[in-house]
């Protein structure tokens, strides 16, 4: 065992003078490292020790280092290093990965800013950040540390670092075919390659072997998705400070225990992966990975001084795609005629044999046959269903669905939501995290983080910064979602946690130019966009939460919440707005049940509150008007009713109805109007007001609510996600950029300042 040094009330009587006697010059590009010594003890249970030195970062081609990206991490208990007659306190999480390196490295000269930055001293920190992008990315190798390692992670680092079906791939020479057999003979138990199975628990095959004796039979090595999600959910993912390095590193290197895998053969797979409809609900963190492979490779594409090399990784990743496309495309006829053939064969085995005996009384050729049949089926079905089921790196219809979106995202929705998404312990490091990536977009250089400003003022700053670096507007939506208390309505608070609710890609406007500019005269934070002003809030229906089931002490509750829902489907004329599946995440309903209850409450527009519950509360079916053989009881309605309700209550959202009022835009098919006032129907926060107005700002892909503020200014209040064009019967997607474009021109556009 390795020995761990407690902490004293004296043990850091030294680290004062050891940093003091390697100064850090506040002008130059100089950091400390770390040199690791090599164990001499047997069983490498010696204490950790090393020796600090200054390097000069512009003289960097002449002395190798690595740079290590970890979590402090929860667990408390002191540990130390010794750096040559000091010590310096370490967190068990840094004090286990400079172990594991090590053991497998010997002596290596590392950059850890736990033990490479004086943490004591805030002007040193304030002096480093700036230069931690330069550190990552000119570090020969970044050590990406998810944590102590175990049989599950284990068994999820062999099976990523395995996969075959990667290495059939070059841009020049793109191997189709063998990696297509490779896949296929590995689904049939072919081969002894890693495969991924759906859940431990359902390897039954696995378990039952050794109980028959048969541990002799060659097993190959496998993974579940839960020892998948072991690994992809490390608490690494979720910090903010590694959010920045494993963007700016130049070559990582992923370790969990003992395990390594470089982070191109991690990506390569993550990519395949991705292509799995079902992975998403079984890792929930699977999304914030593909969005690190997208956002490295979009940072070196927009890097002003990106080199020819990281263009060329961009067109690597595309060429990879349809790679992976062909590959499942193949793979899937492959699965559908293999199915085809088992049937055609179990029929064969029945039909054949019978009508050789029936005509011709040959019973042992029959019986032959039956067995011979019978025994290929039983073979067929032991591979593909009977062993650990195959989970292939994607779905089997992947190719129908590859969505170039995800290599067209843009920058700034990667910063964006890493920042939002992130935990950081002080609120202002997630702005000066991000310090070295915004500076590579920008000609004139950021000042050093301050720690003595004000949170408000940090994230005012950050929020200018990124607007200019990305050329893009896009912070407006979680501006406008939940702002910083004390700033300008278009400073987001960083800390609120995720913008899943308005992120609705069925519903995004067509991105157009972004307009801006800045009127911070006088500290009045003032940002100039240009939109259109499309319509007047009108009404708002705020709705309360109950039960998730029916109750009858609840029942005037549930009269207020239908007494709303009927007035704004009594608003709705058949060719106005219907909402999306997308709009909600309503637990157990169905995109019809959905359609159903908008349906069902713009027929019964008409009725009271009271006769709506009774009839909602009853045992009777509905027949849905646009699928003659469906039938949905009445009881289903009310659940999914229900379920909204308390979504839209518990997330602090209403509906909306409101008023356009301009003539360039129509929401509806103008031809088939039947009223002079066209109303649209939405979905907002909570503090909306009537009034209040409902604008598109050229840049935005999505709409935004404002109010006034003074004679010459608004201020954001909402985002807003409007209703789906609809007839009765035949949902279409909601795409106001046919009209947007040819209707909107760029003198059109008026000018909004946001205060």
């Amino acid at each position: 065992m390795t020995t761990i040094r407690a902490l004293g009330a004296d043990v850091n009587t030294n680290a004062f003078d050891l940093y003091a006697s390697l100064p850090l010059p506040p002008s130059l590009t100089c950091i400390r490292v770390l040199d690791v010594l090599a164990d001499t003890a047997p069983g490498d249970d010696g204490p950790l020790c090393g020796n600090l030195r200054v390097l000069d970062l512009e003289l960097r081609p002449k002395v190798q280092f690595s740079a290590l990206s970890y979590v402090w991490g929860v667990d408390l208990t002191p540990c130390t290093i010794a750096c040559g007659n000091a010590t310096i306190d370490i967190s068990r999480n840094c004090f286990s990965c400079l172990l594991h390196l090590r053991r497998k490295l010997g002596k290596f000269t590392i950059w850890v800013d736990a033990i490479c930055i004086n943490q004591k001293d805030d002007r040193e920190k304030e002096r480093q950040i700036p230069l931690m992008g330069c550190i990552y990315s000119n570090a020969d190798t970044t050590y990406v540390w998810l944590g102590e390692g175990n049989e599950r992670s284990d068994r999820a680092m062999t099976y990523l670092s395995g996969v075959r079906f990667v290495d059939f791939f070059s841009p020049t020479n793109p191997r189709v075919w063998a990696a297509f057999w490779n896949l296929f003979t590995s689904s049939m138990g072919l081969t002894k390659d890693v495969y991924l199975v759906e859940n431990e628990r359902k390897n039954w095959v696995r378990r039952l072997i050794p109980r028959l004796g048969l541990e002799r039979i060659p097993r190959a090595a496998y993974a579940s998705l839960d020892d998948l999600k072991d690994v992809l959910s490390r608490e690494w993912l979720e910090r903010m400070w590694t959010y920045q390095e494993i963007l700016l590193a130049s070559n990582p290197v992923i370790v969990c225990g003992n395990s390594h895998i470089q982070w191109s053969r991690l990506a390569s797979v993550l990519v395949a992966l991705h292509f799995d409809d079902t992975i998403e609900s079984c890792i929930p963190k699977f999304p914030v990975w593909s969005k690190l492979v997208v956002g490295r490779i979009r940072l070196q594409q927009t890097n002003r001084t990106s080199s020819h090399s990281q263009g060329k990784e961009m067109r690597f990743y595309q060429a990879y795609q349809l790679f992976v496309m062909r590959v499942a495309r193949y793979y899937g006829t492959a699965m559908t005629l293999l199915l085809q053939f088992q049937v055609v064969l179990f029929i064969a085995a029945i039909i054949v044999p019978s009508s050789l005996a029936y005509n011709r009384g040959y019973m042992l050729l029959a019986t032959t046959i039956i067995f011979l049949l019978f025994s290929l089926l039983v073979i067929g079905y032991w591979m593909r269903y009977f062993r650990p089921k195959f989970r292939p790196p994607f779905s089997s219809d992947a190719y129908a669905q590859i969505s170039e979106s995800r290599i067209k995202t843009p920058i700034t929705e990667n910063l964006i939501h890493g920042t939002i998404s992130r935990k950081a312990q002080e609120p202002k490091d997630k702005a000066f995290a991000l310090h070295a990536i915004l500076q590579r977009s920008l000609t004139e250089k950021l000042p050093n983080p301050d720690y003595n400003l004000s949170t408000g003022h940090v994230y005012k700053s950050y929020c200018r910064y990124l607007i200019d670096a990305t050329n893009s507007l896009d912070i407006l939506v979680p501006a406008a979602w939940k702002g910083y208390s004390d700033q300008p309505s278009w400073v987001p608070d960083w800390n609120q946690g995720s913008l899943d609710l308005w992120q609705n890609d069925q519903l995004l406007l067509p991105v157009s130019k972004p307009y801006w500019k800045w009127d911070l005269a006088e500290d009045r934070g003032i940002l100039k966009v240009r939109g259109l002003h499309i319509s007047d809030i009108s009404s708002c229906f705020k709705l309360q939460k109950t039960s998730d089931t029916y109750l009858e002490e609840e029942r005037s509750i549930h009269c207020e919440n239908l007494a709303k829902i009927l007035a704004l489907f009594s608003r709705h004329h058949p060719y106005n707005n219907k909402f999306s599946q997308t709009t909600f995440t309503v637990r157990g309903d169905s995109l019809g049940l959905l359609n159903l209850w908008q349906e069902f409450f713009y027929y019964k527009a008409s009725k009271t509150p009271l006769e709506v519950l009774s009839l909602l509360t009853g045992s009777a079916f509905l027949r849905y008007t646009t699928i003659d053989w469906i039938f949905v009881s009445y009881k289903s309605i009310l659940k999914t009713h229900i379920s909204i309700c308390n979504e839209l209550a518990e997330t602090n959202r209403m509906f909306f109805a409101a008023e356009k009022v301009n003539t360039r835009i129509h929401f509806s098919d103008p031809q088939k109007l039947e009223h002079r006032t066209e109303f649209l129907d939405g979905i907002c926060k909570g503090d909306v007001q009537v009034g209040d107005k409902v604008i598109y700002i050229s840049g935005l892909s999505s709409l935004v609510i404002v109010r006034a503020y003074d004679s010459e200014s608004v201020r954001l209040v909402s985002p807003a996600v409007m209703g789906l064009k609809h007839k009765p019967g035949d949902l279409y997607t909601f795409d106001p950029g046919i009209n947007l474009r040819p209707n909107v021109k760029e003198r059109d556009l008026e000018e909004f300042a946001l205060a």
